[in-house]
């Protein structure tokens, strides 16, 4: 199970489920994004380029697609996932979810997919890295950059 990071404002689901799929911090990530957090919400290519700045590596998005989230499978992927509110065009959400894990940043923590509370909410967009390979390697040095930070800010 990976690190779960929680929204700090109303739209910046984005920011949250990047930092998450990053393994980096939120402030990271918010450091990072084209546009203020909380001011709104970040279209799809500017997930790309957040993605990206934070994994170094390339991300690609799916056409729109309108599958509920509980019939969606990553294939032993880590996937960020637009979804939205049945019958409700406006209310958008970014989530990342593995094979096992939905992470959801408006809540404290992951869920299985079975017990997920949105399962029936429709899937937009998918974001995948374009090398899994790449992604990985991020992940673990973002890791190793938080376990440095941890262990400096545990000595003052």
């Amino acid at each position: 199970m990976l690190d779960h990071i929680v929204q700090k404002k109303r739209n910046d689901c984005v920011i949250a489920a990047a930092a998450w799929a990053a393994n980096a911090d939120y402030e990271a990530a918010a450091d990072l994004s084209p546009v203020e957090p909380g001011s709104r919400g970040l279209f799809p290519a500017e997930t790309c380029q957040l993605l990206q700045s934070l994994t170094g590596t390339r991300w690609r998005m799916s056409p729109t697609w309108y599958s509920k989230v509980r019939k969606f499978t990553p294939r032993g992927q880590i996937c960020l996932v637009s979804v939205r509110k049945p019958w409700h065009l406006r209310i958008r959400h970014c989530i990342g979810v593995t094979d096992q894990w939905i992470y959801d940043p408006a809540f404290p923590h992951a869920f299985r997919p079975i017990e997920y509370p949105r399962r029936d909410w429709r899937i937009v967009r998918v974001f995948r890295a374009t090398s899994p390979d790449l992604l990985s390697e991020a992940r673990r040095d973002n890791l190793w950059k938080k376990l440095r930070a941890g262990l400096r800010a545990s000595r003052q």
